[in-house]
């Protein structure tokens, strides 16, 4: 398990099934993956998705099960006093995409564990507004 394999099984899942559940306007071409640019003042509805890797620990004393930690997250930008529905079909798109979900990693060797989509504190800044919200996830390696 490394954290190319986790960050590809996550944008896979993301990307596989974005479209069908995202609002009109924030379909995958608004949305940067991890390592693309951004431009949040764009003036039009726009998103990131971004990975972000925690602790990693043994799981029992002596084990040999290795678990990664992290949050994946999607940050939502929208233009200011635009209102939040776009903002809250996201965010149902996003819950209905990753909520407990176990994505196979892509050769088949394992799993990442998402959990309950959470939400961030968020704010606006001139010109737009943010809303972000963070899926936790865990994966095991067995050494």
């Amino acid at each position: 398990m490394t954290a190319d394999k986790i960050r590809a099984t996550l944008v896979k899942r993301f990307r596989d099934n974005w479209n069908a559940e995202a609002p009109a306007s924030l379909q995958l071409t608004r949305v940067a993956m991890p390592g693309q640019k951004h431009d949040r003042d764009s003036g039009e509805p726009s998103a990131v998705l971004s990975v972000q890797f925690g602790t990693r620990s043994n799981e029992a004393i002596g084990g040999q099960k290795i678990r990664q930690r992290g949050f994946l997250y999607l940050q939502v930008f929208l233009p200011e006093d635009s209102g939040t529905k776009v903002a809250t079909d996201a965010y149902d798109a996003f819950a209905a995409i990753m909520d407990n979900q176990t994505p196979a990693f892509l050769d088949a060797t394992g799993y990442v564990h998402l959990q309950a989509v959470t939400s961030q504190p968020t704010g606006t800044r001139p010109g737009y507004q943010q809303f972000t919200w963070a899926a936790p996830f865990y994966a095991d390696d067995d050494r």
